[in-house]
């Protein structure tokens, strides 16, 4: 009777064990590293770029780079949308869950400042990239 006990216990123990695993896995995808939060910008030859990142939420914004007007309405990817997850060598992927619309970011130290590279080369072309300053 009490190896029949233990066995039932340890059925529940284990049971339980794999309702609550995808809970806790789902929690941490909707969630940005700490390293990337905060208000980020860069310039194009038009428009400024505003990237801010909190911990469940992404905004985009879009102004006019001498006159500070909206151009666009703000774009955000909440947290039951939002996709993050480390690849190696300090990068993080972000962006929008379920599709290819992802960044690579990687916090570098830039003329000793703090900025966001985001490197833009696909497939091992190019070296393109984006500086994201702080904002």
């Amino acid at each position: 009777m009490r190896k029949f006990s233990r066995l039932i216990l340890m059925m529940l123990v284990i049971g339980g064990f794999l309702v609550v695993s995808p809970q806790i896995a789902n929690a941490k995808n909707g969630t940005t590293p700490t390293a990337l939060r905060g208000s980020w910008y860069h310039n194009t030859k038009v428009h400024r770029e505003v990237m801010i990142i909190k911990p469940h939420l992404i905004v985009y914004e879009t102004y006019k780079k001498h006159t500070n007007h909206k151009v666009k309405p703000n774009t955000y990817i909440g947290r039951a949308h939002l996709y993050s997850k480390y690849v190696g060598k300090g990068y993080w992927q972000i962006g929008l869950k379920e599709s290819d619309a992802v960044s690579s970011l990687k916090p570098i130290k830039y003329h000793g400042k703090r900025v966001l590279y985001q490197h833009l080369g696909y497939f091992g072309y190019g070296h393109q990239h984006i500086l994201w300053h702080r904002y």
